[in-house]
């Protein structure tokens, strides 16, 4: 009886459903919202157009929920990309397409992209919506957070416009007239309630009664403040002045309040409610200081957080206490905060800006080399449950803070990078089965910005062994005597590391991502192929595994690409022709005769570098023999001995040493 209940019940929700699509009721409802927002920015408040506006808001969640759940009895949620590489293979993903979105089901994803148009394109609307969170019921604060929520993850650009953000300037900053504000006057409001309970006036124990579930209410408001930070990091839209406002009292106000929800929770003694809400705290805040850490050093937005951020050893034993018991516990293992947040996502996030700002670390204040293992077990997906309790941008954060950790010192060093299956792991992370998921996703941490920002932070970290520039910003903050301990560890392991990245196949991986990358964003794999073909053995491997392909090559010398690219495409070319005359058949094969076009065209090119470095590449192609002087001879030479008269001394200096190596 009772499966035949169930089965009914799930009938008769189909059957609801189909109806809604048909008849358009979510084109209807959103109509409802324009024509209330109308009246109410020509008329002010009226109780009866807030009160239709606060019932289409409801309504329309609970389409949004309902479909949810029906798509959630006859398919598997939604799971991270990063979860999804470990159990799909590539055949299957090419042949599912964009099946991997993060939304549940096809029916829901065509309602939240209807709503997040209607909110970005009609001003009637987020004039309503916003009235919605002026009133103060309940469930009117719960629909319009949980419908801005999913608005946020299915398009980036709705955060900056739940900010105030307008296409061409800052308009208010986050201030009192955005509904980001709004959602801050919510989190402030149910911090109210326990802060000073013997304080409460009538009117605050009167609304505290109509708050039936402030916990809920938190949680969700913390994840679309989350998703709001995030989104702007992930477009590169905006910095945390535009959610917090430029005052410092506002500042610290609103950050304060999330210090206050999480602060809450400590470690297990709490209920799973009150733990996912500090949490989601714990998330929210960690997303905002990512935005601003991107944005500028230390500013006042830093001098308040930061004292309110839990000690790195605190932050460390939050990410064990979600770690499987001994004993095989695994329910709080598997738990996320939405299908898009991850429980272990805020503390990863406060470590690795707590990490940013350290000097020497002392290892045993985050565990050591213990807490790396978690890390790559974490990242390695040993934990074969659910979940590993991160979200997409949990992993890119995660991946951050391995960077950063190695201001520990040697054993550190050791531990990340040459230990065979921790380099394997962090190269699955950029491999095309991951990438591909990414590309299919959307939100934070998704699309063509999450294979960006993973790529890039790969890459950074892989980056470390091998060039100095990047060793000096990670450990510039280090004493003298761990950083020159330090420097002697990477130079005695180098060979062993070569080897490593060999084995685990990162020169192919790294050629294969940049198919992912738009043009614009490959400057940091391109960076970190420039600095890898200084080694014959991996210049070796990543000529076979295509590095000199003619398309990849036109693409990367292309009229549209960024001077940094060029240059360090140059810088390739180079290194490889000074290696021997064998590399010379390799750059012949890469179209010989586009390439000497190019550079031909950046012998006259504006940027002094790229006319310096173009001269250089000319000069090492005729290091070892007179293959390519037929081919050079042909103006190509006039104008390298033109730019010995060069205005710029880059070129000029270039250019008299280039014919040397033509003698």
């Amino acid at each position: 009886m009772t499966i035949k209940h169930a089965e009914v019940e799930q009938n008769t929700l189909k059957e609801i459903l189909d109806h809604a699509k048909v008849s358009n009721v979510i084109g209807t409802l959103l109509s409802c919202l324009v024509t209330c927002g109308i009246s109410l920015m020509s008329a002010g408040s009226s109780s009866n157009l807030l009160r239709a506006a606060c019932e289409a808001c409801e309504a329309i969640w609970s389409l949004i929920d309902s479909f949810e759940i029906q798509s959630t009895k006859e398919n598997a949620p939604p799971v991270s990309p990063f979860r999804n590489m470990y159990v799909h293979s590539l055949d299957i993903i090419n042949s599912k397409g964009d099946e991997y979105g993060p939304f549940i089901g096809k029916d829901c994803d065509k309602i939240v992209e209807a709503v997040a148009q209607a909110f970005l394109t009609s001003e009637d609307i987020r004039v309503a919506i916003f009235h919605c969170l002026r009133q103060r019921l309940e469930a009117s604060w719960s629909s319009v957070i949980q419908i801005m929520l999913r608005c946020c993850l299915h398009n980036e650009s709705v955060a900056s416009v739940l900010c105030g953000i307008s296409n061409s300037s800052v308009v208010s900053r986050g201030g009192d007239n955005t509904i980001i504000s709004q959602v801050f006057s919510i989190i402030s409001l149910c911090a109210s309630f326990d802060r000073h309970p013997q304080l409460d006036d009538d009117t605050n124990n009167n609304l505290k009664s109509k708050v039936s579930d402030p916990s809920a209410l938190i949680l969700h408001s913390c994840l679309l403040v989350a998703s709001v930070a995030q989104s702007l990091v992930s477009s590169r839209t905006g910095t945390a002045v535009n959610m917090l406002t430029s005052s410092p009292k506002t500042q610290q106000c609103r950050i304060s309040d999330l210090a206050h929800h999480y602060s809450l929770c400590n470690g297990r003694q709490h209920s799973l409610q009150t733990h996912s809400m500090s949490m989601s705290a714990i998330l929210a805040l960690a997303s905002i200081l990512y935005l601003e850490s991107r944005a500028s050093p230390q500013t006042t937005i830093y001098d308040t957080a930061f004292s309110l951020i839990p000690q790195t050893a605190t932050l460390c034993d939050y990410i064990r206490i979600l770690t499987p018991d001994d004993d095989g516990d695994k329910s709080s293992h598997q738990l996320m905060l939405s299908y898009w947040h991850g429980f272990r996502d805020g503390c990863v996030g406060l470590l690795y800006y707590k990490l940013i700002w350290a000097g020497s670390l002392d290892i045993h204040e985050f565990g050591g080399v213990d807490m790396i293992q978690n890390f790559f077990d974490f990242l390695g997906n040993k934990y074969l449950y659910e979940t590993t309790g991160l979200s997409q941008f949990g992993v890119l954060w995660m991946v951050n803070c391995l960077r950063w950790f190695l201001k520990g010192g040697p054993s550190i060093f050791r531990q990340v990078f040459l230990t065979m299956e921790h380099v394997k792991v962090l190269c699955d992370l950029i491999s095309d089965v991951h990438l591909k998921l990414i590309g299919c996703s959307v939100g934070p941490g998704g699309g063509k910005n999450g294979i960006r920002d993973i790529v890039q932070a790969v890459s950074y970290i892989l980056q470390f062994p091998l060039d100095d520039s990047v060793q000096k910003l990670v450990l510039q903050n280090m004493e003298s005597c761990d950083k020159k301990s330090m420097v002697v560890e990477v130079e005695t392991s180098m060979h062993m590391y070569i080897q490593i990245i060999l084995e685990v196949g990162l020169p192919g991986q790294l050629i294969k991502c940049l198919e992912h990358l738009e043009l614009k964003d490959t400057a940091i794999p391109v960076q970190l192929l420039s600095i890898m073909v200084n080694h014959r053995s991996l210049a070796l491997e990543l000529v076979g595994k295509g590095l000199l392909n003619p398309k990849l090559i036109k693409r990367l010398l292309n009229d549209s690409s960024p001077t940094q690219i060029k240059i360090k495409v140059l810088q390739i070319v180079s290194e490889v022709a000074k290696l021997d005359e064998e590399f010379h058949k390799k750059i012949e094969g890469a179209d010989i005769i586009h390439i000497l076009q190019q550079l031909k065209a950046f012998l006259t090119h504006e940027d002094p570098y790229i006319r310096g470095w173009t001269c250089n590449a000319i000069g090492e192609m005729c290091r070892h023999s007179s293959y390519f002087y037929s081919l050079l001879a042909t103006q190509i030479i006039a104008l390298l001995v033109g730019l010995v008269f060069d205005k710029d001394i880059y070129p000029r200096c270039r250019a008299l040493l280039a014919p040397g190596n033509m003698l």
